[in-house]
């Protein structure tokens, strides 16, 4: 097929089935259309058939060098962002000349979809008009007399387990210094296991901004959430993304966007939207993200959801006015008026103007300080630096609790430094750790290299558990002791390796969503109701055979418990194959090589 008629072809569809992109991307079906490109649902023949996204991009892009070098390095930059709630881009690839984007695939729908099933009001009304629909559905959606029903949107609780994903989602974008530009109900999805997923990372406002410049034509069409300074052409920021998330939660809660009638430009930028209803705190901050100036909006897209009202302006005031407090307090102290060298200053008392003045900037600081202390604990804010509640910060190790009164579990493998990455391999009781590289096992401390697992027997092998206790191996609860503990040995502190109930409760609590992140097969673990938020990623890394070689990695995964499994020579451990099965076993061998995802606190 010619570069001239691949996008044609697959716009057409009939004989799009099969077609073969790059070589390797055979087309499935068609998912949409729409005026920045069409998307289809491909398998990767490389990868047993794999499932992706691919976005074929305007054609008109590939004729302007210009347009197409910054469509180009604007997906490159979002192809680095990985979040267990961003759809991510795998590859910008090329058939004929034609651009495409190879990204994630969400089997769901979207949230602008979602809202015309679960939310009345004249957009969700707007929406399902513009398509057929059955009988059923009509009177549903517009009533048995044709008049749209009052607006109103979806309960606090439901647009909570939504999308504060997604607001972890963004500021985690806007930490890495990304942008999205286009935050709207049509670029969030939702799977059908309920997991929110936001996707097009500065990819759709780009092609706009592209065609615009090669066309001349004003692309619209995400209006209704743009923030007053994207009107303006301001460069992005995320106090953008913030309006417009705010838009999008406005539109959650009341069923329709602020503005969608009349002249909606010149709404966003000198009218403020009817409040949804309810008058809780949450719509007060979504009031306040909606604010024209950028200032006074809440500094992140998860302080929009959290009810405090704070904008940026706010917190900018408190702590000025704090320091000026602080500050004047020093001067006063530290350069007395009547000083002199060598002589003592005499007691003077201040002017009356000049000390109510400095009095009343310390109380409003106390005030200021001591509110906004209030209302953050009221909120229940109890957080690690911007990584939300469920989050702490031990020995330099990040760790996060899936559920409630649960371990903290690390993001990251013992050995490895991106949690996709595998790390060491150990046998159990084992705290040295070893790591295959070039055909050869090479131990963590570099004492031996070429090593091999069938060189050593291991010292806990073929031990009943009372030996093992009687030698100091494990304590009188039957797990590992310290100075065995490979997790406590390599990161300290209270970092340890999991006891067996803990991985039965991370089968238990948790969804698993089987996934690929940064080329490597792995489960994403995510607690759940007010845990949603939080989630980590399993890698298959396989494990040793005891010998030189390793069993299923990329496909399989395999993680010591910290407990013997009693009367045996075995161990329990966590076990996963692909996408169908994980749990919690008790027959590893402790000869053989498996990882560890350390945890701390809450011991079971």
């Amino acid at each position: 097929m010619t570069s001239d008629t691949i996008n044609d072809a697959l716009t057409a569809a009939p004989n799009a089935e099969g077609t073969l992109l790059a070589g390797r991307y055979r087309i499935v079906r068609q998912l949409g259309q729409g005026g920045m490109g069409s998307v289809w649902l491909a398998e990767d023949t490389q990868l047993d058939d794999k499932p992706f996204a691919i976005k074929m991009l305007p054609s008109i892009l590939v004729a302007n060098k210009r347009a197409y070098r910054q469509l180009k390095d604007e997906a490159l930059v979002a192809m680095r962002l990985v979040h267990p709630n961003i759809v991510q881009i795998r590859a910008f690839e090329e058939n004929d000349g034609n651009p495409f984007l190879v990204m994630d695939y969400v089997d769901g729908q979207t949230l602008d979809d979602y809202l015309a099933e679960h939310a009345l009001g004249e957009a969700a009304s707007r929406r399902f008009n513009s398509a057929p629909l059955g009988e059923a559905a009509s009177r549903r959606f517009t009533g048995t007399t044709g008049v749209p029903p009052v607006a109103h949107g979806l309960p606090e609780a439901d647009v909570l387990r939504i999308l504060r994903p997604i607001a972890a989602a963004l500021d985690y974008a806007h930490a890495k210094g990304v942008v999205h530009r286009d935050v709207k109900p049509g670029n969030v999805m939702i799977a059908k296991d309920g997991t929110p997923y936001i996707l097009d990372f500065g990819i759709a406002r780009e092609i706009q901004e592209t065609l615009t410049r090669v066309t001349g034509k004003l692309s619209s069409g995400t209006l209704l959430y743009m923030s007053p300074e994207q009107l303006n052409g301001a460069q992005p920021k995320p106090a953008q993304d913030v309006y417009s998330f705010a838009a999008m939660v406005y539109e959650c809660l009341k069923g329709e966007p602020p503005f969608s009638h009349g002249q909606i430009e010149f709404q966003i930028m000198n009218k403020q939207p009817e409040p949804p209803p309810g008058g809780t705190q949450l719509v007060a901050s979504v009031m306040s993200g909606l604010a024209k100036n950028s200032e006074d909006r809440p500094p992140t897209c998860s302080a929009v959801l959290e009810g405090d009202g704070f904008s940026h302006k706010e917190r900018k005031d408190a702590g000025a006015v704090a320091r000026v407090a602080t500050e004047t307090g020093r001067s006063r102290v530290s350069r007395p008026p009547d000083s002199q060298p060598g002589r003592v200053a005499s007691p003077r008392r201040p002017q009356g103007g000049v000390w109510k003045i400095l009095l009343a900037v310390f109380v409003l600081g106390l005030v200021v300080t001591g509110v906004w202390g209030l209302r953050r604990g009221m909120n229940g804010e109890a957080r690690g630096e911007e990584e939300g509640e469920h989050t702490v910060f031990a020995s330099g190790h990040k760790g996060i609790q899936l559920w409630e009164n649960g371990p903290y579990w690390a993001e990251t493998n013992i050995g490895a430094e991106k949690p996709w990455e595998c790390g060491y391999y150990f046998w159990w009781g084992d705290t040295v750790g070893y790591k295959r590289e070039n055909d050869a096992w090479v131990a963590s401390d570099g004492s031996s290299l070429n090593y091999s697992f069938e060189d050593k027997a291991t010292p806990t092998d073929d031990k009943a558990t009372s030996t093992l206790k009687r030698n100091g191996w494990i304590t009188g609860d039957n797990v590992l002791s310290p100075e065995h503990d490979a997790a406590h040995v390599h990161w300290g502190g209270a970092w340890r390796m999991p006891t067996d109930l803990e991985l039965d409760d991370l089968c238990k609590k948790c969804d698993w969503i089987w996934t690929t992140t940064n080329s490597a097969n792995g489960y994403v673990v995510r607690g759940r109701s007010s845990y949603a938020s939080a989630s980590i990623f399993l890698p298959a890394v396989g494990e040793s055979d005891g010998g030189t070689s390793l069993f299923r990695a990329g496909y399989a995964g395999y993680y010591w418990s910290s407990v013997p499994r009693s009367g045996s020579s075995h161990s329990w451990y966590l076990y996963f194959y692909d996408s169908n099965d994980h749990g919690k076993d008790g027959f590893g061998s402790r000869y053989d090589g498996y990882a560890v995802r350390p945890v701390q606190g809450f011991t079971k």
